[in-house]
């Protein structure tokens, strides 16, 4: 939340109401969530003495998911805004002018393919086709290939070069694990 906030910090000013209620002002942040994962995983996993690109190879298909139920979410929920589009499949948000792109829709589907890939590469790790550590690859690969795919679909305030904040963080990831 804190994410979405910095990048959304016109719409939220320092107004500590706005920030903290979630339902009234809708707003994540997927580079929140995977910062705060990473960090939670990592602790938990030192905590308990465990090597962590053991436990992420099985983990990351369920955050895959969660990230495609998330989207879908967001899609319905109408708080992923397209842009403005003439493509024949555009919805009409309430309050917005114009058929959008329903670029939480394309995400979540993209993340649902990205899941049973990244399922097949559990089993290629078994089999000792990949290292272990493979699907965390992957997982950072796909989220930010997907994120940098959509973001010229998604409503985003310009903010170097007409792009804005999260994609370029997107880009700058997807470059970090090609």
């Amino acid at each position: 939340r804190a994410t979405y906030i910095a990048t959304h910090f016109s719409e939220f000013g320092l107004d500590l109401a706005r920030m903290i209620l979630v339902n009234g002002y809708p707003g994540m942040s997927i580079h929140g969530f995977i910062i705060g994962f990473v960090s939670i995983f990592a602790l938990a996993c030192a905590r308990r003495k465990m090597k962590p690109l053991e436990l992420i190879d099985y983990i990351s298909p369920a955050i895959l998911i969660g990230l495609a139920i998330g989207t879908l979410g967001a899609f319905f929920a109408g708080s992923m805004l397209g842009s403005r589009t003439t493509f024949p499949l555009a919805v009409t948000y309430v309050g917005h002018e114009g058929l959008r792109h329903v670029t939480g829709l394309y995400a979540s589907i993209a993340y649902g393919v990205a899941t049973y890939i990244s399922y097949r590469i559990i089993f290629a790790i078994r089999r000792d086709t990949y290292k272990r550590g493979a699907n965390l690859v992957f997982l950072g690969f796909a989220t930010s290939l997907i994120m940098t795919a959509t973001a010229p679909l998604t409503q985003q305030k310009p903010l170097l070069a007409g792009f804005g904040l999260e994609a370029l963080i997107s880009a700058f990831l997807l470059l970090t694990f090609l």
